[in-house]
């Protein structure tokens, strides 16, 4: 059975870690207002205050139902909602479920009167505007109140919930011994972001648009550069260096040639090397501050790895393919960098 944290246990230990000042402030801290009382409302009587989000994104939440499987009500829960004085009630916190709710309703019924669908309610006592205003700025993170869920947070949630795609990451951090977040935490010295994972998985493919009979190879590359990263600096990670090192690796043009094993033994004596004058992949990459001035910065290190190779081993392998490419790209209008 997985070891369970109480919420007690929780509160207890994050309180200990406060700083003294922390926890006079906390000390200090008046605690006020009433508990919120359940309640099932009409729509006819929600209102949504004028400070709300009125762009609210709403096809994006439509789309993520087929992941979801539907419209979980248990998931969905209450609306946080403000007692206005006048029957009618101010939505704090919810209005996008409800909206979803409502055009799920449209959807299965166009002529349903919407204004007669129930609604629970978690109501708040009548408050000023400018008080509604200001718990709406706390509840979406002002003043650091709340916080989101960080990409790696997501991906152990993912993890834990056994969806498939996680899943397969999951199985490539094992096989790659490397830690994102808590999943392989065991490997915690050699976290990789998110992101980096992510985007390292889909090299080989991004490089198909370009040569269409290119092997997608970018598990195995992820594993052979984590490999080679273990080999030199074990206890370190760099994910700007990770990426530049899988983007050369996955390259149209360069893949096939560092997967010949002369080639391969002199580019691991290559980095070797460099582990010996940089005792950080960080303070590695910090040579290569130059080379990122590109759309994609991921193409720029893979260039000064690759520049930097040719010139140790009197050019085992030319850098004119990626160099044109590079040179390509920055005459190009300005992109958005990654």
């Amino acid at each position: 059975m997985k070891n369970i944290t109480s919420i007690g246990a929780l509160a207890s230990s994050t309180y200990n870690s406060l700083s003294v000042k922390e926890q006079v402030e906390l000390t200090q801290a008046p605690i006020f207002g009433d508990w919120s009382v359940h309640k099932m409302i009409p729509v006819s009587k929600l209102v949504i205050p004028e400070y709300q989000r009125k762009h609210l994104k709403l096809n994006q939440m439509v789309k993520a139902i087929g992941a979801v499987g539907g419209i979980d009500k248990e998931f969905f829960g209450a609306l946080n909602v403000t007692d206005r004085g006048d029957d009618t009630y101010g939505v704090g916190n919810g209005q996008r479920r409800l909206i979803l709710k409502l055009m799920k309703l449209i959807a299965s019924n166009p002529d349903a009167n919407l204004d007669t669908f129930m609604v629970p309610c978690l109501v708040s006592k009548p408050k000023p505007e400018t008080e509604e205003a200001r718990k709406f700025w706390l509840f979406n993170g002002g003043a650091g109140a709340s916080s989101r869920l960080t990409n790696e947070e997501q991906f152990y949630a993912q993890v834990c919930a056994k969806m498939p795609e996680a899943l397969v990451l999951k199985d490539l951090l094992i096989r790659a011994k490397l830690a994102c977040g808590e999943v392989g935490k065991e490997y915690t010295d050699r976290q990789i972001a998110y992101v980096t994972l992510v985007k390292a998985t889909q090299m080989g493919a991004k490089n198909q648009t370009i040569k269409k009979n290119h092997t997608d190879l970018s598990d195995e590359n992820v594993i052979r550069v984590a490999d080679l990263f273990n080999d030199v600096w074990p206890e370190r990670m760099d994910n700007q260096v990770f990426n530049g090192f899988t983007y050369l690796l996955n390259h149209w043009h360069y893949q096939d040639i560092f997967l010949k094993d002369t080639i391969w033994a002199r580019f691991e004596k290559y980095v070797k090397d460099l582990g010996r004058v940089y005792v950080t992949p960080t303070a590695f990459v910090k040579t290569l501050k130059a080379f990122k001035n590109t759309p994609d910065w991921s193409m720029g290190i893979a260039f000064g790895i690759l520049s930097g190779f040719a010139q140790a081993s009197n050019r085992a392998v030319k850098i004119d393919v990626l160099s044109d490419e590079v040179a390509d790209v920055l005459k190009a209008p300005e992109q958005k960098q990654d």
